[in-house]
């Protein structure tokens, strides 16, 4: 009995995994298995629309993909996924018109939190289908929007090239039109050649390599060369701020061996959430790294961090002689304009903000620097309106 019941245990086994073979003999039959088993799951709906796109069957893959949408939770990652298939399900069938729209309606009905890794594409999808439509402005834009997204986004980087390839369709038809593509009141790419105007715009974006790829196809340009200089220069205070800023190919202090193994101990303890009740023993530390090497901005720098863990005004004080040790210092200015912002003195932090991207353009956290300085930038204006609106209060 043992026997006959493991024989046709092994039948049933065979049986289904047969079965499963032929749901699984082609990536249509798979992605449509997983939609039959989890109905309600995004992420099946918004797969099965790719291969049904890649199929050639674009209403169905359409069908799909809207309903990935309508299932759609926050947080899961279907939404531009399954918009994109919307967008080239309408683009392999030349319905440029009913893309936008759509892609438009997406777009703005896109969730609070979303699949940042599938938006540029969607972006550089409707930037074709505006170019397409001859709408050059907003391809152009959609195109921008793509680079800045990949900016802030480093596994996103491979993306680059495609927006290249978009910038380079808007501008050669945009040229033959005689059409201001980026809203700055001339038609482009005017007086400069295709590629200068390409470099220019790259380079403006803060897309150096980009910059550097099409300016270097011109030649005997002025004004490429400067731009192509002041990126070099800009490479080459990135490489020795991030030398600095790393802090790792050289010793840390001047105090000696023992000196730099208990500074480095201090950084930990700092920075280590584990370690964090050790912060009183990370400050004696530091104190004892302060008299035996005097002149290390770091060390006064790293005494302000502690003084601002605690909320300690001192921090302010620790980074301006940290400044005066190594004005060239990235790394001091920063520490400066976070204790300043702390302080309530918003024009100071912003200035020694700006400081640090002047000395390190590099920054690989710029983006979110210059967000915070956009802040910073609004909050002074707010305060200046308010102050200017009780002045003139006062005054009648």
């Amino acid at each position: 009995m043992v026997w006959s019941g493991l024989a046709v245990a092994c039948a049933i086994l065979a049986l289904l995994s047969f079965t499963r073979n032929e749901d699984w003999q082609d990536i249509l039959t798979i992605n449509r298995d997983a939609v039959h088993k989890a109905p309600e799951h995004p992420r099946a709906h918004a797969n099965y629309a790719v291969a049904l796109s890649r199929a050639g069957r674009y209403d169905e893959a359409i069908y799909e993909a809207k309903k990935a949408i309508e299932l759609g939770r926050k947080g899961l990652e279907s939404h531009f996924v399954a918009a994109g298939i919307v967008l080239s399900a309408y683009m392999h069938q030349g319905r440029w018109d009913e893309a936008i729209r759509e892609g438009e309606k997406l777009f703005e009905e896109r969730p609070e939190k979303f699949d940042a890794m599938s938006l540029p594409v969607f972006c550089l999808k409707l930037a074709e289908c505006y170019r397409m439509t001859k709408n050059y402005y907003m391809a152009y834009r959609y195109a921008m929007l793509a680079l800045d997204i990949i900016q802030k986004n480093e596994r996103l980087r491979q993306e680059q090239k495609w927006v290249y390839f978009v910038l380079e369709s808007v501008i050669t038809d945009a040229s033959t039109e005689d059409v201001d593509v980026d809203g700055d009141g001339s038609p482009d790419p005017g007086n400069m050649s295709l590629d200068e105007w390409v470099a220019l715009t790259l380079y403006r974006a803060g897309d150096y390599d980009g910059a550097k790829i099409f300016g270097g196809k011109v030649v005997g340009s002025s004004y490429i060369s400067r731009i192509l200089h002041e990126i070099d220069i800009y490479e080459r205070r990135s490489i020795l701020q991030g030398k600095q800023w790393a802090m790792d190919t050289k010793e840390w202090t001047n105090g000696g061996h023992a000196a730099d193994i208990i500074l480095r101990i201090s950084h930990a303890i700092l920075n280590k959430p584990v370690l964090k009740t050790l912060i009183p023993l990370g400050e004696k530390l530091v104190a004892w790294c302060v008299k035996i090497d005097p002149y290390n901005f770091y060390v006064y720098t790293l005494q302000g961090w502690y003084a601002f863990e605690k909320g300690d005004v001192d921090a302010v004080a620790k980074a301006k002689q940290a400044v005066e040790l190594a004005p060239q210092s990235a790394k001091a200015w920063i520490a400066l304009g976070f204790f300043e912002q702390r302080a309530g003195r918003l024009e100071n932090a912003l200035t020694a903000f700006r400081q640090t991207l002047e000395l390190y353009p590099g920054y690989p956290k710029r983006h979110i620097l210059k967000d915070l300085m956009a802040q910073l930038e609004s909050q002074i204006h707010a305060q200046n309106s308010e102050s200017s609106t009780i002045a003139q209060a006062a005054l009648h």
